[in-house]
C-alpha cells in the first residue's frame, strides 16, 4: 500500500466528513473502514509530502526518491539496482576507453560530433555551432568559416576591431552562395546575423543574447 492508495483513503475520508457535515449529523457507520493500515496514521496533505520530497532532493546531496506502491515493484527497484551496481565496472571500462579515443564522448546521434586528440572534426563542430543562429543555413556557415575556419580565428579578428560598431558589423558583408542555384547572385551575411553572432560570443548577460 503507497503513498497513492494513502491519498485515495484521504480524499474518501475528506468526502465521508463533508457529507456528514451537510447532513448535520455524526458518522454512525458501523461498516469497518476500507484502509485499515491507513486509519491509525496520521493525516498530512499531498501538497505537504511532495513539498518535503523536493526539499529531501534540494539540500540532501546523491539522493533519489522513488515512490513505490507494491511489494512487486519494491522487488523490481532491488533487482535494478542490483543490476546496475554489477555493471558498473564494465560501463566505467567502456567510457575510459571512449575519452581516451575521443576528446568529447561521442554518441548515437547525429548531432554529437565526435573529435579525437589530433583536433579532427574542430571544423565540423564550428560549422554545427554556426548552423544554429536562427536565419542561419548550411550556407551561412560554410561563408562565415571560409573566412574565419576556427573560432579562435573569428574572436581574434573581434579582438583586432577598434570599437563595438565594427565588432557587430564584422560579418555583415561576408558572401552567401546558394547551392542549389550556382548562377544565383551571392548575398551579403547582413547586419542582423552579424550582430547576434557577436553577441553569443561577448555579451555578458542574456538580456542582450536575446534582444
Amino acid at each position: 500500500m503507497g503513498l497513492r492508495s494513502y491519498y485515495k483513503y484521504l480524499d474518501s475520508q475528506r468526502n465521508k466528513d463533508f457529507k456528514n457535515a451537510v447532513a448535520d449529523a455524526p458518522d454512525r457507520s458501523t461498516r469497518p473502514a476500507g484502509n485499515i493500515p491507513f486509519k491509525y496514521l496520521p493525516k498530512i496533505p499531498k501538497k505537504e509530502i511532495d513539498k518535503k520530497l523536493v526539499e529531501l532532493q534540494f539540500f540532501c546531496k546523491s539522493t533519489y526518491v522513488r515512490l513505490l506502491e507494491m511489494i512487486e515493484d519494491l522487488v523490481g527497484f532491488v533487482i535494478e539496482c542490483t543490476k546496475s551496481v554489477a555493471n558498473r565496472a564494465e560501463r566505467l571500462s567502456k567510457s575510459n576507453a571512449l575519452q581516451a579515443e575521443n576528446e568529447y564522448f561521442a554518441v548515437n546521434n547525429r548531432d554529437c560530433v565526435p573529435i579525437d586528440k589530433d583536433g579532427n572534426g574542430l571544423f565540423r563542430l564550428w560549422s554545427q555551432c554556426l548552423v544554429i543562429f536562427p536565419s542561419a543555413s548550411l550556407e551561412t556557415a560554410e561563408a562565415i568559416t571560409s573566412v574565419y575556419p576556427t573560432l579562435h580565428s573569428l574572436i581574434q579578428a573581434y579582438k583586432s576591431c577598434d570599437d563595438e560598431k565594427s565588432r557587430e558589423l564584422l560579418l555583415q558583408n561576408i558572401l552567401v552562395r546558394r547551392r542549389a542555384d550556382p548562377l544565383d547572385r551571392p548575398r551579403k551575411l547582413g547586419p542582423e546575423l552579424s550582430k547576434k553572432v557577436y553577441k553569443v560570443f561577448f555579451s555578458k548577460d542574456n538580456v542582450s543574447i536575446s534582444n
